[in-house]
């Protein structure tokens, strides 16, 4: 029977405390270790959060009129099979003022030949998707969504990537580093291409650790498309070959080499079905922006590199991935997780041979593809470096961590 004025204790939620109860008690007796494929998925939503809020007020729309030359050059593929958009380059005659949505006057020309449509046909869609049909229409609410779930799917590829090859407290780090930074959260908001080569690299990297018909066709695949999404694409090709030499995939390496220049010359083989002479002229204004080897240097070290503008961004985990990813091929040159200095090293170098010296030295873009590289070097950094530090914090941790994990004496869970 149950006393006058007593409250049952399934109306209290005595059956949901008992389970939750149970639950922690689990929670307690797991490995800690368990917990980090939730603590990345955490971070993951956390980043994508971050990256949303405010979203469209910063970086300014406008500031860098390369958001809507894509979405522009997408438009015109998907409504008229053409490709238009807003360019510089002189060789573009004659040319249109064409207002954006900000009332700025761009010069449009037609046909647009200055990069691959790949990237383009993606932004154009999103744009078309949101009802945004014309070139003063498109605003950054839509646009900008790709290279934010890009940059988030570039995050899940990076700790995939790290956890593989450098264990879970370096992928967790490099992970919170890339979610949570508010230089990447900024950069990762704005629209441009090497946010579709950073996943791109990124995947290849994780591929050629997987046999089997599937992951092998994707990645012959990705290193064919990159150069669709620009010329430096071609870094995917290379570095998806040299990831498959540490896995000892002797036969599929030349074929993922090979993807880079097929890739070239599906981008060459559409520029002659619109217009051979204009891709020729424009793409012989872009070789010439080039003029030697310092920008290199400018790619690795200038601090003027911004979003727009030339206002500097100064993102302080740059400097510091790259002296970890140096690090890490120092410790292992020939073990597979060189992959990642490897591909860095690669990317540093095509930018040294091909980039313009302005682009090297002020346009913190160039940097997206191998940012996720660079945050893993990073939590490298910190992984190796950080248990050996002797503080009372961690000392006290790691005796927490140890005490958790060891097993408990017959009768410790009996009730008293």
């Amino acid at each position: 029977s149950v006393r006058p004025g007593a409250v049952s204790s399934d109306l209290m939620g005595g059956p949901w405390l008992r389970r939750l109860g149970r639950g922690a008690v689990r929670a307690v007796d797991a490995n800690p270790w368990d917990w980090v494929p939730t603590l990345a998925g955490a971070l993951l939503i956390a980043g994508l959060a971050l990256r949303l809020h405010g979203y469209t007020s910063y970086p300014r729309f406008g500031a860098n009129e390369d958001e809507v030359a894509w979405a522009w050059l997408g438009q015109s593929l998907w409504l008229y099979h053409w490709p238009a958009s807003w360019s510089y380059l002189p060789e573009h005659l004659p040319v249109t003022a064409v207002a954006t949505s900000q009332g700025v006057y761009l010069p449009w020309v037609s046909p647009w030949l200055d990069h691959p449509p790949l990237f383009g046909l993606l932004v154009g869609g999103a744009a078309l998707l949101a009802g945004e049909h014309t070139p003063a229409e498109v605003g950054p609410s839509a646009i900008r969504l790709v290279p934010i779930l890009l940059s988030i799917l570039s995050g899940w590829l990076l700790y995939v990537l790290a956890a593989r090859h450098l264990g879970r407290a370096t992928a967790l780090v490099a992970l919170a580093v890339f979610c949570l930074s508010p230089w990447m959260i900024s950069a990762s908001r704005l629209v441009e291409s090497e946010w579709l080569l950073a996943p791109m690299l990124l995947g290849v990297l994780v591929l050629a650790s997987h046999r089997g018909r599937f992951p092998t066709a994707l990645l012959l695949a990705l290193c064919v498309l990159a150069p669709l999404v620009k010329v430096p694409g071609v870094i995917v090709g290379a570095a998806g070959a040299v990831a498959l030499l540490t896995e000892r995939r002797w036969v599929v390496a030349p074929l993922a080499l090979l993807g880079a220049p097929i890739g070239i010359g599906l981008f060459a083989a559409y520029g002659a079905a619109v217009d051979w002479h204009q891709f020729v002229l424009v793409w012989q204004v872009q070789s010439a922006r080039h003029t030697n080897l310092i920008v290199g240097q400018q790619f690795l070290f200038s601090g003027d590199v911004g979003l727009w503008n030339f206002v500097p961004l100064n993102d302080p985990f740059w400097t510091v991935g790259m002296v970890g990813l140096a690090v890490m091929l120092l410790r292992r040159p020939l073990g597979t997780e060189s992959r990642i200095p490897l591909a860095f090293a690669g990317y540093a170098l095509l930018m040294a041979l091909t980039a313009g010296t302005e682009g090297a030295q002020y346009y913190d873009w160039y940097r997206f593809a191998v940012d996720p590289l660079i945050c893993i070097g990073v939590g490298d950094l910190i992984g190796q470096n950080l248990p050996r530090l002797r503080l009372p914090v961690l000392d006290r941790l790691r005796a927490q961590i140890d005490a958790l994990r060891a097993p408990r004496p017959a009768g410790a869970d009996a009730p008293t």
